[in-house]
């Protein structure tokens, strides 16, 4: 087995890497409960429709301001080629080709840094880690 710290993980939007301080990834899918005269004491479920939605926290740097160019995330942008990796940007990776910001908090401790958080959701496929579509 080789197990890998998330040292060496980071996110790119559309090939611009991110200063990176975490990110975080959620595959789900709509499960459909079905109860009816044929399904006994127990229900059945179906899994329908998939979704994916993750964030990004990032340091907020004075030189290259997220909410400028060439990045401009704010709320309600769609992002393209969000990959979330692992272990460096030659590793495997969560893949969005299009994804909606859904939120931009901001956090600044006097003591700490200014973080940023990317809330989004996908709009239409993602790849999860090793290429397999969630």
């Amino acid at each position: 087995m080789t197990f890998h710290s998330g040292k060496t993980g980071t996110c790119t939007v559309n090939g611009n890497e991110v200063p990176l301080i975490d990110w975080s990834a959620n595959s789900s899918a709509e499960i459909v409960k079905f109860i009816n005269s044929k399904t006994s004491n127990y229900p059945l479920r179906e899994a329908t429709f998939r979704d994916f939605s993750g964030s990004f926290g990032i340091d907020f740097d004075f030189d290259n301001n997220p909410f400028g160019s060439p990045l401009s995330i704010t709320a309600g942008t769609t992002l393209t080629n969000v990959k979330l990796f692992l272990n460096g940007t030659a590793g495997i990776y969560w893949g969005c080709a299009s994804a909606v910001v859904s939120d931009t908090p901001q956090q600044l401790s006097v003591e700490g840094k200014i973080v940023t958080r990317i809330n989004f959701v996908t709009s239409g496929t993602v790849t999860a880690p090793g290429g397999a579509t969630p």
